[in-house]
Parts: C-alpha cells; structure tokens; sequence
C-alpha cells in the first residue's frame, strides 16, 4: 500500500514540476550563457596558478553547473509553498500518506530533476564550449549524481522545516483551518448547493436567517411585510458594504434576486416561484405570480445570498464571482478550485467584527483524511467525520446533533423496473434499515419514521403511524403503515437494476453493498455504481438510474419541507431524481405550498409526505446525525442542524 502511495506522491510531484518547468529551465540556460564571459576570468587565474594551457573551460563550465545547482535548491524549497497555495500540500498531510513516504517521493523528484539539470549544463557544456573532465567522464558523472541527491535532500529538508514551521505559526495565530467534506460543485455558484459553503464561511449573507424553529429572522432586511397575497415590502439594513466597498441599496437586491431568478438554472429554493424584485425607494418589492406567504423563510436561503453587483455576469448563463464580493465577517480573497480556499477577516464588517484574523479551507472528500486532520491537529474544524472514524479520535473533539437530513433510496419510476409500482413496493419491502443504522452508522443515526426525521419535531405526531418506523423490515404495505401503498409484486427472475451513490458521504457508499444484498434477496439483479457526487449528479438527475441513495436535508432551502417537496417529488421539480409525475402528489404539495405558517401548513405538510411515500419513488432509510470535530482550543463553532452555518464572528482558535 505504502508503495502505491509513494508512486501516487512521485507522479504528483512531476505533474506538479511539469506544471511550471520555467525555472528549470532557466537554471539549465542560464548557466549556458554565462559561461562565455565567465571563461576569460577563469583563464587568467588558472595561467597564474601555473596551468599555461588553460583556456578557461575547464573551471567555468563545472563552477557554473556547481552554482546553478546550489540556486536550484531553492526551487525545491519554493515548490513547498507553492503546494501550500494550491492547496496540494495540506490535502496530502491530512491523507493517510505517511509523512515519511511524502518527503521520499518529493525527494526523489527532487533528485531527478537536480541529477538531469546539472547533467544538462556539463553535457552541453563539453558540445559547446569544448570542455573535457580531467578524470573522465564516468567518475564526474558519479561526482553529479551525489552532489544531487545531497542537494535534494537539502532542499527537501529545508522546504519541509520550513512548511512545518509556517503550519505550526498558522496554527497558532488564530487562523481557523477549516476540513470540509467535498469541493464546490459550481466553482462556489451560490444559486446551487455551493450557497451553503459561503454562509458556513460567514463571507455572504442572505436577507434573513431562521431561528431553532424555522421562523425568519433580520440579517440584510431588518423588517418585512405582506401588502397583499402576492407582495411582500422589505426594509433594508443601512451602513452595509459589500468586500469591494459597493454600499448595499434596494436596486442591487433587486437585481441580485432578479438573476436568481432568471437564470438558467435558478435555485431550488424559487421552485414553482416566478419572482419580481424591484426597488422602491429604499425598499425592496418583491412580487410572486402566485401568494408566497413563506417569502421571508424563503429569502433565508443560501442559495439566495445577496453579492455585489460586480459578482454578476452580464448573460442568464455566466458565472457568478463571489470572490470579494460578499457582505460578512470574512472575506473570501482566493477560490483554488478543487483544492481550497482563503478568507480573510472583514474589519469592515456591519457586525460584530470576527475574532478570528481569517480561515483556511481545504476540501478533503476522503473521511479518513478528515478524521487524520482532527487526531493529528493538522485542522481545527473537521466535517461530517465518518462513523467508522469516531473510534479512533478523542470523543471530547467530537460533537454529535441530530440534523433532519434523511438517506433516501430514490427510484427511478421514468423507466426501467421501477416504472412499476408494485416493483417500487418489492424494493420498499426489500430493505431493512434497521441492518444498515447498525452496521453502517453504528447507532449513530435514527430508525426512519418517513421523510421527514425527529428534528423536525411536530412532523411524528401528524402522521397516521405516528412515531413507528417507517417503512421496517417488513414493508410499509404489508403492515398498513401508509394508507393506499402499492402491494409488493413478485420480482421477475433476472431484473436488472444499477443502484448508484456517491464517496463524498462515506456512510452512503458503505450503505450500497448491503442495500445490493438486500435488493439482490429479493430477486433483483444490482449493479453497483459509487463515485464523487460531481460525477454522479447530471446522470442522476437525467435518469441514467435504476435507484439512487443520496443524502437530503429536508429542510435546507427554506427551512420549510415544501421547497424539499416541490424540488425533489413534484412534476416540475429541479432536483427530481425519482422522476415522479404524480397528480396527487402534485396537488397535496401545491396546497402545502398555499398554506399559510403554522399548524394548518404542518398538516398540508404532512399529507404530502404520506401522498409521496404512497408512490414508493422514495424509501427513507435513515435520519441522519452530523459528527463535527473541534480540534482543542477551538470554541464559538456553530453546530448547526440547518447546515447553514459553521464559522462565525465568534468563532476562535487558541492554542
């Protein structure tokens, strides 16, 4: 294992050579072109020391070849940093990659590159200049190649004391080094998931937030107010600047919820919503074809963060640039693709000014990864640590909360088997998530009771089964459960299904074997598909599959199930991998949708749910917990059940 590693770390490190090859080569050039007004000089020093036939050559040629190697030390030096930046070196630390076989394989790199740069200047050196070492050419080739493995190690060794002694500062210096689970899935669009990143770095902020109980609260808007069913008034913070000094106004609100939604693809959370935002004076008027009474919940969304007007490209389809463009107590200064990202601290900031002088972020999908950065302090705030990690971490650095995200089994009912629901209701039949919250979660989860899971607390008393699991091992249709489910069929001999979930979320690939067996138990015949859900997504949703397991917050867009609803189970939804087109539960989401807050909307809410899993397109499997780690010294960490929010202004690192 530790070999494949090592080879993993030389090909990344030739890649990375590969990437900027300009120095190297100047370090082999350069030498070249000295030599000539160098050689007169060597001549004379070497005639006064009695050689008459000097010419020069002889010493100008290995002295520059010896110079230019000592020069390229620092080049290897620099490679460190340079990693640090694109975010290369960190994700590598936190990798269960021994340090050892780290600096072994950039060493031999390293090497490599100082034996051929120094090899080059002398061989180039006898073409051109007509140079001729006195003890022969093989005794000065061994001189090169360990004069270049003591240079390697040098510079790998200062380069790595150096790195280490610039973490160790980091660490100590208040900065907040942030592990999250998965890189951005939209180069940090916030119109798609990518939102909850910039609210969970504190660096973009939405008109409202919510409260525990899912009401809107002021952040941009300190008041609001409905003038008729479809039109809503709202109230502007004063005295807020965006990151590039722009003063918030109505008109840029306006126009930033305009191209929400009239983008492309707009958000999730404005399914079903046609939308008009326009200035009114100071006020922002926001119209909706249809009444909207849970506009302000609404407007919390992350996918709606208000940036400055220069964040907005000028066509429907271009992309958005958050990078200096927020209003929060951080900064977002650099976006390095998959790697990472840099925040600094915004001390122009309409609130509490953060503690914290900034975050750095890097992605780490692996969980083991994750949990390697908690146990080796090599991060102070850790995502989503695997359930198969927390065994081997302090429990004192762990924090558990339950969180109304729910595994879904979601069947394809466009095509395929599963077009069939008395198929559907095989499946439903077929799994037992009782096995997999053991085996998988470890108990670290809650046995399913529907869609929506205990934190979501009103939910369990408004369902007809009340707080029993749904739908166990024996099937939702078998015990009565859910009034009007679908029969088990008999599974034809030989049905194939290709059952597909993503890495990002460790627990789910976990998950797919044994929902395979389970299926397979029943007289399926399943393929397996796992990858990173970037790969997974677009053939998702287009209905490439025969079942997908992913991982749904309930409540994430608005705090409220309908956006949930609508987005994943209705007939127009944007995020609808089941593909369902069903007319009742079209109708029960739209009244759900028209209902005003409070009991009458829990109730509509509730008959959705029941009119969704009557369909058998979704099989809830398990409600979810977050671990979050907190490396010691850390305090003010949001543990969020919404996953809204992570880092704050009083969020603090002291080691």
């Amino acid at each position: 294992m530790q070999l494949k590693r090592f080879a993993a770390v030389v090909r990344l490190n030739l890649l990375l050579q590969l990437r900027n090859p300009t120095i190297t080569l100047l370090m082999t050039v350069i030498p070249l072109v000295m030599i000539p007004f160098m050689e007169p000089a060597f001549k004379s020093m070497l005639l006064a020391d009695g050689y008459t036939e000097a010419t020069g050559v002889e010493k100008a040629v290995p002295s520059m070849a010896v110079l230019f190697a000592f020069l390229a030390v620092q080049t290897v030096i620099q490679s460190f940093f340079h990693e640090r930046t694109w975010g290369t070196w960190p994700r590598l630390e936190m990798s269960a990659t021994s340090s050892g076989t780290l600096l072994m394989g950039k060493a031999l790199v390293a090497y490599l590159i100082q034996s051929l740069q120094a090899v080059a200047v002398i061989v180039l050196g006898m073409t051109l200049f007509g140079f001729r070492p006195a003890g022969g050419v093989g005794a000065l080739l061994v001189v090169v190649l360990a004069f270049s493995a003591v240079l390697a190690a040098l510079g790998v060794g200062a380069g790595a004391a150096a790195i280490a002694s610039c973490s160790r500062s980091s660490s100590g210096d208040g900065r907040i080094r942030l592990a999250m689970f998965h890189a951005p899935e939209s180069k940090l669009n916030p119109l798609t998931n990518d939102g909850l990143k910039l609210t969970r770095w504190s660096c973009a902020e939405s008109l409202t937030r919510l409260n525990a109980d899912g009401d809107a609260q002021e952040l941009l808007a300190t008041a609001w107010k409905r003038e008729s069913e479809t039109t809503w008034r709202l109230t502007l913070r004063e005295g807020v600047t965006f990151h590039d000094g722009t003063a918030l106004s109505a008109e840029n609100a306006a126009a930033a919820l305009t191209f929400a939604a009239t983008a492309a693809k707009p958000p999730r959370v404005l399914d079903g919503i046609q939308l008009t935002a326009k200035a009114d004076g100071k006020d922002l008027l926001l119209t909706t074809a249809a009444p909207d009474p849970l506009m302000p919940q609404r407007l919390s969304s992350p996918q709606l963060v208000i940036l400055s007007p220069a964040a907005y490209p000028s066509s429907a389809d271009g992309a958005i640039d958050p990078v200096g463009h927020g209003t929060g107590a951080f900064i977002l200064k650099q976006a390095n693709g998959s790697s990472g990202a840099t925040l600094e601290r915004n001390d122009t900031y309409w609130g509490t000014k953060a503690t914290a002088p900034g975050i750095d972020v890097t992605y780490v999908p692996d969980g083991a990864a994750r949990a390697n950065a908690l146990r080796t302090d090599t991060a102070d705030i850790v995502e989503a640590v695997p359930v198969a990690q927390v065994g081997n971490i302090d429990k004192n650095l762990l924090h558990e909360v339950a969180t109304p995200r729910t595994s879904t089994l979601y069947l394809n009912t466009r095509s395929g088997p599963f077009a069939d629901p008395a198929l559907r209701a095989a499946a439903r039949n077929a799994v037992d998530p009782a096995a997999l919250i053991k085996t998988v979660f470890e108990g670290h989860a809650d046995s399913p009771v529907g869609l929506l899971g205990p934190a979501v607390p009103w939910a369990a008393d408004l369902r007809a089964w009340k707080k029993e699991t749904y739908p166990g091992a024996s099937g939702a249709a078998a015990t009565g459960k859910v009034p009007g489910a679908t029969a088990a069929g008999s599974v034809p001999a030989g049905t194939a299904i290709t059952l597909a979930s993503y890495t990002d979320r460790p627990e789910l690939g976990e998950m797919v074997p044994l929902l395979a067996q389970q299926l397979e138990a029943a007289g399926f015949k399943v393929t397996q598909d796992v990858r990173e859900y970037n790969q997974i997504e677009s053939e998702a949703l287009a209905g490439k599959f025969h079942a997908v397991l992913v991982s749904r917050s309930t409540v994430l867009d608005s705090g409220d199930a309908v956006a949930y609803m609508t987005a994943d189970f209705s007939s127009s939804g944007s995020y609808s991998m089941s593909g369902l087109h069903d007319e009742k539960v079209d109708a029960a989401i739209s009244k759900a949708a028209a209902a005003e807050p409070g009991d009458e909307r829990r109730k509509a809410i509730m008959a959705a749910e029941q009119a969704i899993l009557v369909t058998g397109a979704a099989i809830p499997l398990a409600h979810e917990r977050v671990i979050q780690g907190e490396a010691s010294g850390v305090t003010g960490a949001q543990r969020d059940p919404g996953e809204r929010a992570l880092i704050t202004s009083a969020t603090t690192v002291k080691k």
